[in-house]
């Protein structure tokens, strides 16, 4: 018997697929390996407040019930987003041009 249907548990967000050209579009490429099907998918979700830490099993079983992938993993305390370091050399560029002016305003 496969069982499709979550039996218990508490919902906190919303799932959204990502089908072929999704994937493309964000840099992912199958074709290395040869894999070129027609029915790749991907899912993200946008982590909120309701997401609890703590460890997690994520699974997927194929409709045939004997494929399945699992991936564990665990959401810390004070996990954020983190900056990209193109956004923070341009700020520390732009703060050095500004100490730059001042220093030559004092002078002038």
């Amino acid at each position: 018997t496969i069982l499709n249907a979550i039996d218990s548990g508490t919902k906190v967000g919303n799932i959204s697929m990502l089908w072929n050209r999704d994937l493309r579009e964000q840099g992912l490429d199958f074709g290395h390996f040869g894999a070129d099907g027609s029915k790749t998918f991907g899912f993200t979700f946008e982590k909120t407040d309701d997401f609890k830490i703590g460890s997690y099993v994520a699974n997927l079983f194929m409709e045939c019930g004997n494929d399945g992938v699992a991936i564990a993993g665990a959401l810390k305390h004070g996990d954020k987003k983190v900056p990209e370091p193109a956004m923070m050399l341009g700020l520390a560029g732009v703060s050095g041009l500004g100490l730059m002016r001042r220093r030559r305003q004092r002078k002038g």
